[in-house]
């Protein structure tokens, strides 16, 4: 399964520390037909590269913390044609 991940930083807050930094991560699982989004608060400390690692740090823990949750819930009815 190719995995592309990309972080981008898309605003600082709350005004006017800006200690926060809002970075949006996208996983595409093999294609961008099937992907994830989550946006994030991590620590602002001035490098936009470490603001990066750390929000790909806590995009992670989100996806297992939800596939744990996923796992222990019932099983979806299956989904029916709309239309």
């Amino acid at each position: 399964m190719a995995i592309k991940i990309n972080a981008q930083v898309t605003g600082y807050g709350p005004q006017p520390a800006n200690t926060q930094a809002l970075v949006i991560i996208t996983v595409e699982f093999d294609g961008p037909s099937e992907a994830m989004t989550f946006t994030v608060l991590v620590p602002n400390d001035g490098d936009e590269g470490i603001v990066r690692e750390q929000a790909i740090a806590r995009a992670q823990n989100l996806a297992r913390r939800f596939a744990e949750l996923r796992r222990s819930l019932p099983p979806s009815p299956p989904m029916m044609p709309s239309g």
